[in-house]
C-alpha cells in the first residue's frame, strides 16, 4: 500500500512532467514538426506565382480563385486523416507516424513539382499534403503528452506555435527563392474586362525548383523530429513500484 501511493506521488515528477533530456528532444522535435505543418499557410504566397506558371506552360484557363482552393482541400483532407494519425500514435508509436506522414508529403508534394496539369498538381500536393498533415499534426503532441501530462496545454502551446513560425518563415522563403529581385506582377487580362497580376516568365519558371527546395527543408525537418521525438515509457524501476 505504502509502496503503490509512493509511486503514485512519484510518477508526476519521476517520469510524465519532469524535464528531462528525453522529454525536452521530444518537444524540439515535436515544435520541427509543427514547424514543417505550418508551411500550409504560406500557400497565399504561391499562389499568384502558381497561377502565373501553369498560365506560362500552357493552361490558360488557370486563375486565383482556382488555386485559393488548395489550402482548403489541405484542411479538409487533414481532419478526416487526423482520427487515424492520432490512433496510429497510440499504437505504432508517434515516431513512425511521423516518418510515414512525412515520406507521404516528401513524395507526393516532389512529384506535384513536375506535373503541369493542374488537376494532378491538386491531386497531388493539395490531397497528399494534407493526408501527411493528418499524421503529423497529432503524432507529436501525443508524444509531447506522453512526457508531461500533467501539463498538456504549456506542451501544446509549445508544439502548435510552431504552425504559426512555420507559416511566417516559410512565407519569406518562398518570397526569396521565387522572386529573389522583388520584380513587380505585370496586369494581365484573362478574360474580356478581366484583369489579374501575374509576375513575369523568369520568376514563374522558379515555381518547381522552388516547391523542390521546400520537400529538401521539410524532410530536413521531419528528420529532425524522427530522431528525437519519442513516446514516455516507465523505466523498470518505476514498474517494480507498480508491482
Amino acid at each position: 500500500m505504502i509502496l503503490a501511493e509512493t509511486h503514485h506521488r512519484r510518477r508526476g515528477t519521476a517520469g510524465y512532467d519532469k524535464w528531462t533530456p528525453e522529454g525536452i528532444a521530444c518537444l524540439f522535435g515535436a515544435f520541427c514538426v509543427h514547424l514543417m505543418v505550418g508551411s500550409q499557410y504560406a500557400w497565399g504566397s504561391m499562389v499568384p506565382y502558381m497561377v502565373g506558371y501553369y498560365r506560362q506552360v500552357g493552361n490558360l484557363d488557370s486563375n486565383m480563385s482556382q488555386f485559393y482552393i488548395v489550402l482548403p482541400l489541405i484542411v479538409i483532407t487533414s481532419t478526416l486523416f487526423f482520427p487515424i494519425g492520432m490512433k496510429l500514435a497510440g499504437t505504432l508509436g508517434s515516431r513512425l507516424v511521423i516518418l510515414i506522414g512525412g515520406c507521404i508529403t516528401f513524395t507526393t508534394c516532389f512529384m506535384a513539382s513536375y506535373t503541369q496539369s493542374t488537376t494532378l498538381f491538386f491531386m497531388l500536393y493539395a490531397l497528399g499534403f494534407g493526408a501527411g498533415k493528418g499524421f503529423l499534426y497529432p503524432a507529436p503532441l501525443k508524444a509531447g503528452w506522453s512526457h508531461f501530462s500533467g501539463r498538456k496545454g504549456l506542451v501544446s502551446g509549445i508544439i502548435v506555435s510552431g504552425l504559426g513560425i512555420g507559416a511566417f518563415i516559410f512565407g519569406n522563403v518562398v518570397t526569396l527563392m521565387v522572386n529573389p529581385d522583388n520584380k513587380p506582377p505585370v496586369k494581365t487580362e484573362i478574360a474580356p474586362g478581366v484583369y489579374e497580376y501575374y509576375f513575369p516568365a523568369d520568376v514563374n519558371a522558379r515555381v518547381p525548383e522552388t516547391i523542390r527546395a521546400l520537400c529538401m527543408m521539410w524532410g530536413a525537418l521531419i528528420f529532425l523530429g524522427v530522431m528525437t521525438v519519442s513516446n514516455f515509457k516507465e523505466s523498470p524501476v518505476e514498474e517494480q513500484f507498480m508491482e
